[in-house]
């Protein structure tokens, strides 16, 4: 596999690659606690969003945003096995697709982690822009090719089936303005202790072509790493130079997005 730019973005997306499907998503959430519910993008996202607000999380998972989430909330996941966990707990998530949703008929629409995960982001996001009201709000976050996780060495999710394209926040603007959209604001996630680890790790050892190594070298910066990170993280709440996991954008849709 091999990454290549798409223009006119110039996201990275993964040569040869499919993305995973339901069954190893299920196995991912079941293994790692995949769908997390203290994503950081979820309290920035919040502030965007008042009661009145018909809001669709595409690609919601258990709908864990509906917890922060002050409008009236509707998720849709393509994860039997997720929408199972979030029905089972009282939320109102459904399987479900974009293409499939109503237009015009939401404030606010948000695809949390979502756009890295699928072959067509153009179409997926003119999907979720066409179920927008004109004016509202989409709201877009993903990992973020520009800060660590752009640089770490063995970052096995990184790479498909988990991720099929890399982003910054150029691209992502680039196609969110494409698809119709003015942006209003780009947020960069603060680094989180949890991954101070992996920064250090690419800082001391950022990734080669190959992407993955298994050397003796490699092995004794990672416990270097490992040593590093327990002793800062006890000082630093976050990490100034260095960016955390996500960006995302904010944008509202144009009178002109019409289709």
């Amino acid at each position: 596999m091999e990454l290549e730019a798409v223009p006119p973005y110039n996201y990275l997306r993964f040569t040869s690659a499919r993305p995973g499907d339901a069954e190893f998503y299920a196995a991912l959430m079941g293994r790692i606690g995949y769908d997390r519910a203290d994503k950081a993008e979820f309290a920035e996202a919040a502030r965007e969003i008042v009661p009145a607000d018909q809001v669709l999380d595409v690609g919601s998972g258990s709908g864990n945003f509906s917890v922060p989430c002050a409008g009236v909330y509707h998720g849709i996941d393509t994860n039997p096995a997720a929408v199972e966990v979030g029905r089972n707990a009282g939320r109102n998530v459904h399987l479900g697709v974009a293409l499939d949703q109503a237009p015009n008929a939401y404030d606010v629409v948000t695809l949390f982690q979502v756009l890295e995960h699928v072959d067509d982001p153009r179409n997926l996001l003119r999907a979720c822009v066409r179920s927008l009201r004109t004016g509202g709000r989409l709201i877009v976050s993903t990992p973020d090719k520009e800060g660590f996780m752009g640089y770490v060495t063995n970052e096995i999710l990184n790479y498909p089936p988990h991720h099929m394209t890399w982003w910054s926040a150029a691209s992502l603007c680039a196609l969110i303005q494409d698809c119709g959209c003015e942006v209003s604001s780009v947020w960069h996630e603060p680094l989180r202790r949890d991954h101070l680890r992996a920064a250090i790790s690419a800082l001391l050892w950022p990734r080669n072509e190959e992407h993955l190594t298994e050397s003796v070298r490699f092995r004794v910066m990672e416990l270097g790493a490992k040593f590093l990170a327990r002793m800062a993280g006890g000082k630093w709440k976050q990490v100034p130079f260095v960016r955390g996991h996500s960006v995302m954008v904010v944008a509202r849709k144009a009178p002109s997005a019409a289709w």
